[in-house]
């Protein structure tokens, strides 16, 4: 495991150099979104909207206010509803593709170097299995909106007693119980909220899992984890986001730096971070890869092979050459030297 300041010096190292692809993908995202939300709400005040309102005069002008002619047919106007109720889920959904692909472009950069802005539009593929990611981001908010039942039923059993007026005063015994209740309540969204954090990323990472398989492998690999990635992409940055406060254009850089340290971490609980490239760049390749890559070979001179020890039937008949016999010299007496003869 990584400390957090190492898992935030991958992360700069990560993006070091592409900022220009990220702050593109932010904008493009922030556009589609905007427009898609403009689309929406004029799809509402086409339904419930005021037709004699004075910026709908002036857009009209001499012609024909469609407003009022909705208004005159309830056809018309359950239409409109329908509509406006289409729009709103339409820029919902493209809105959480768009977010899920800007957080895949992030997983990819901080993996490997090579990735595009076309990562932004993952999501919108098939194979990326979109409606399950959207389905993910319900469940996740409706079991981290589950623990507000607390305080709920708290208000109503104040009421059902006759102390409704109790809990809204202050430093009755009622209106203390419901603090109580309130800041537990706090603690165990955030508890829950930060052990779901990672379900929508294991399904980017791996389309084909289960939706309760990503949610359970995100609280398996958050345990004991929760109080670290707390510090590590919130408290750590607490300086950085009083400075985006004061200059808002600085979300432009320190947004991508804190998604970064989050898709870091997350490489980093799942042991995957020492295969990054921006880990190598910063403290090398790690020793156990470098003797996976470079098996140890024994010099030939360290290894000698008798000939005995090879099989007769494995050596080619033609590599056989016979060998003629060379005759023995006669013993001469010592001393007496032999004559060779000439050729």
């Amino acid at each position: 495991m990584l400390k957090t300041k190492e898992i935030k010096a991958v992360a700069r190292e990560a993006l070091l150099g592409r900022y220009g692809t990220v702050i593109g993908a932010y904008f493009v995202s922030f556009f589609l979104t905007f427009l898609c939300g403009l689309l929406s709400f004029a799809g509402l005040y086409a339904a419930f909207g005021d037709p004699e309102a004075k910026v709908v005069v002036r857009i009209v002008g001499r012609g024909t206010n469609v407003l009022k002619v909705i208004r005159s047919d309830p056809k018309y106007s359950f239409i409109a509803v329908l509509v406006a109720f289409a729009l709103l889920f339409v820029a919902f959904v493209v809105a959480a593709w768009l977010d899920y692909g800007r957080k895949k472009l992030m997983l990819e950069l901080c993996r490997k170097d090579g990735t595009g802005l076309s990562t932004l539009f993952w999501c919108f593929k098939n194979s990326a299995h979109p409606w399950k990611l959207v389905a993910v981001k319900f469940l996740t908010a409706f079991f981290t909106a589950v623990p507000l039942i607390f305080p709920l039923f708290t208000w109503m059993i104040a009421l059902a007693t006759g102390h409704f007026k109790e809990v809204t005063t202050s430093g009755t015994g009622w209106f203390n119980a419901l603090a109580i209740v309130t800041i537990l309540t706090e603690f165990i969204m955030i508890g829950l909220s930060l052990a779901m954090v990672y379900s929508d990323v294991v399904i980017l990472d791996a389309p084909e899992t289960e939706i309760m398989d990503a949610i359970g492998t995100s609280f398996r690999i958050m345990r004991g984890k929760k109080i670290k990635l707390l510090w590590t992409a919130a408290i750590s940055f607490l300086f950085w986001y009083i400075a985006m406060e004061i200059v808002p254009v600085a979300a432009l850089w320190i947004m991508p730096y804190v998604e970064a340290t989050v898709m870091v971490f997350y490489l980093n609980i799942s042991g995957e971070v020492q295969e990054t490239a921006a880990y190598q760049r910063i403290y090398g390749v790690p020793e156990a890869e470098m003797t996976a890559e470079e098996p140890a070979a024994a010099p030939a001179a360290e290894m000698p092979v008798q000939a005995a020890e090879i099989p007769a039937e494995i050596i080619p008949a033609a590599e056989v050459t016979e060998v003629t016999e060379i005759p023995a010299q006669p013993e001469g007496k010592e001393g007496e030297d032999h004559e060779m003869p000439v050729l």
